[in-house]
């Protein structure tokens, strides 16, 4: 859960240093992928689910890698290829809330196997406002482009308050880390004491056929 949690800081958060017309991401998403493809490894025996996305994990993670490097050099696609980066754009956006969905689904699924609360439904619902927040704005700020400047506003409001939706995902997701290890540190404590218990049943067995005989 740590990795996933990394993951998401790596992917969600952009700090750049721009130099001419290169441009250094201190926080490359691939990264986040690599440590997100690492999590789900982790979980995947836990949260069966997480088979879905491990193949989009790795072509998020190429992808991103490809831009990154892209960016670093300076490289820019033309004017007449800006219909192709804008569909590719599209495309990455779309696998990369599928990816995140079904993380987020995957922690309401451990959370309901082990009736044991793990802030599963406020990852879902902040989730959700991440997503129409970025279409709103996608879409606005396409509008705004053809001539309409109050879209433009509405696509920046939609920008800010999808940033403010990411730091509380972020926010909630490190709560949900932490409780998942309470609830691993206390199934780990049930054990031992289901073990100790069995085992203190089979000696009083033992000790009463021993009296009988």
């Amino acid at each position: 859960m740590k990795k996933l949690m990394l993951a998401f800081l790596f992917i969600f958060l952009n700090f750049n240093l721009n130099l001419n017309e290169h441009t250094l991401n201190l926080l490359p998403a691939f990264v986040g992928y690599i440590f997100m493809y690492q999590g789900i490894n982790e979980l995947i025996y836990e949260i069966p689910r997480y088979a879905k996305i491990q193949k989009f994990v790795v072509v998020m993670g190429a992808c991103t890698a490809v831009e990154w490097v892209m960016n670093l050099l300076g490289v820019s696609i033309g004017i007449g290829f800006a219909v192709f980066a804008s569909a590719y754009s599209l495309v990455l956006t779309f696998i990369s809330f599928y990816i995140s969905y079904h993380i987020v689904k995957g922690i309401s699924d451990v959370e309901r196997e082990n009736s044991y609360p793990l802030g599963g439904e406020k990852l879902e619902k902040t989730w959700l406002v991440l997503v129409v927040c970025n279409g709103a704005g996608s879409v606005l700020s396409l509008i705004g482009m053809l001539g309409i400047p109050a879209m433009v506003l509405f696509g920046l409001l939609c920008a800010i308050v999808a940033l403010v939706t990411i730091i509380c995902f972020l926010v909630f997701f490190n709560t949900t880390k932490n409780e998942y290890y309470k609830m691993k540190a206390v199934m780990a404590q049930n054990m031992a004491m289901n073990a100790y218990m069995e085992a203190q049943n089979a000696e009083n067995k033992e000790e009463t056929q021993e009296t009988i005989e």
